[in-house]
């Protein structure tokens, strides 16, 4: 007899019973491969990708560690931009009453636009009032001429100067005012409504370099015209000038100093300009630009023991006047390129290639022409049309040019002999450059090695007598 409880399966039901099985086998084989993605995507992976990552990261940190961030900009300084009443008469069109000075800066607009940033010295203050006119020696030139330059590409105006107080607070409020209603982008210098504070100065970034731009002048020409306006016109002084480049130093990479000072005519630097620039290289200037003299004086590098460096050109001449005897007629854009390295967080920087592009200051009073041209593009033939040649006496040549501009920056400049003018003012200022006997140093000088000399700064004058070949 069959137990009833050991019955054989039919075929259906083992056929169902297989099925079930492979099917459970499947299921587990699925959840198996999903538990396994399911920790590959949320605990292996992740957890790889953050290792990873963290590796990545630590390269990329060590790759910075290790390189150097490079900027450059470059910069165009023109000297003195100063209208006697022939220039700026060449701008009046009677016929419309309109006034336009863009014709005076048409040769030289392609170079001052090419460079990053360029600079000019406005030596006079500006007017709309064109009935107030005015020349030497008491300047008031035409707001026109505010327009032009900035149309030539001159993004920074320096206006200490000791012509800016020639009528008093109401022209340098109107020249204030002009530059700040009509072309609020452009960064006035050395003049202000009231009195500049330390840390007051704000930067300008170029190429992402911050540049501070400081102006100050020996003084007034005309005290009279001025009362009232002592806090109007940055003037130099030792201590202020001290607490305002230590004050813009933490917001700047780099610190370039306009000064207004020298003896007018001179091509040699005073005693009171090579004392200025002792001080202004120990007080952490990278360059220092000189106006005023409206003729040309060398430039060159200085730098002490102390690890100071800077570039200084004493003094960039006349850019546009109508000034009669050939010195006056020569002047100079100064080129230089700043650049900022950065390593490790901490940024360095060096002037590079600085030099002094020679210009000619052209006019021609019979046919109204006033421009400036690049020596190195003036002709023969605009030579024989100056109407310079009605004071020196003989006719021009661009050779002579060449010559003069050569003899100018060749010349030795002696170091500082220490003669405490720095406080002294405009008196100090008109000093004769001479040694006096009471500095000490090494007279020595050598083109190739620099000037050395026993205070400790070094002056490398690194002119080059072939920039025409």
């Amino acid at each position: 007899m069959q137990d009833k409880f050991n019955i054989p399966l039919n075929l259906r039901e083992k056929s169902a019973s297989r099925i079930s099985m492979i099917a459970s086998v499947i299921a587990l084989v699925v959840l198996v491969l999903i538990f396994h993605q399911l920790d590959y995507n949320m605990v292996r992976k992740p957890a790889r990708e953050a290792v990873q990552a963290a590796q990545e990261k630590k390269e990329a940190e060590e790759k910075a560690a290790n390189e150097v961030i490079v900027d450059r900009a470059t910069i165009a300084a023109a000297g003195d931009n100063i209208y006697y009443a022939r220039i700026y008469e060449s701008g009046h069109y009677a016929t419309s009453d309109t006034w336009n000075y863009d014709h005076v800066y048409e040769n030289v607009k392609s170079t001052i636009s090419a460079a990053d940033l360029a600079l000019i010295c406005q030596e006079t203050v500006l007017t709309d009032y064109h009935d107030g006119l005015s020349s030497y020696p008491n300047f008031a030139t035409p707001v026109e001429v505010g327009d032009a330059i900035v149309k030539a590409g001159f993004d920074v105006v320096a206006c200490a100067s000791d012509h800016v107080n020639d009528f008093g607070a109401g022209y340098l409020r109107q020249t204030l005012k002009f530059w700040r209603e009509k072309h609020p982008e452009t960064t006035i210098l050395g003049i202000h409504e009231e009195a500049e504070e330390p840390g007051s100065i704000r930067s300008v970034t170029v190429n992402d370099i911050s540049i501070t731009f400081l102006n100050y002048t020996f003084g007034s020409q005309n005290s009279l015209a001025g009362e009232g306006t002592s806090d109007m016109v940055n003037v130099l002084e030792e201590k202020k000038v001290a607490e305002m480049i230590e004050s813009v130093k933490p917001y700047s990479d780099c610190i370039v100093f306009i000064a207004h000072w020298g003896d007018d005519g001179s091509i040699t630097p005073n005693e009171y300009q090579k004392e200025w620039a002792n001080f202004l290289l120990k007080q952490g200037v990278h360059v220092l630009i000189g106006s005023h003299p409206h003729v040309l004086q060398p430039y060159g590098r200085m730098s002490d023991t102390e690890g100071h460096e800077m570039v200084v050109f004493y003094s960039l001449g006349a850019f546009v006047s109508s000034l009669q005897s050939v010195d006056e007629i020569i002047g100079g854009i100064a080129k230089f390129t700043i650049e900022r390295s950065i390593k490790d967080g901490v940024g360095t920087i060096r002037i590079l290639d600085p030099y002094i592009e020679p210009t000619v200051m052209h006019y021609v009073y019979e046919s109204n022409t006033y421009s400036p041209y690049l020596l190195s593009r003036y002709t023969d033939q605009l030579a024989d049309i100056h109407s310079i040649k009605e004071y020196a006496g003989e006719n021009i040549t661009v050779d002579k040019l060449k010559v003069r501009f050569d003899e100018i920056m060749r010349q030795n400049v002696e170091p500082s002999a220490k003669t405490d003018f720095l406080d002294d003012g405009a008196s100090a200022n008109a000093a004769e450059s001479a040694d006096d006997g009471s500095g000490d140093y090494d007279s020595n000088y050598d083109y190739d090695s620099g000037y050395d000399y026993d205070s400790g700064y070094d002056y490398d004058y690194d002119y080059d007598s072939d920039y025409y070949n």
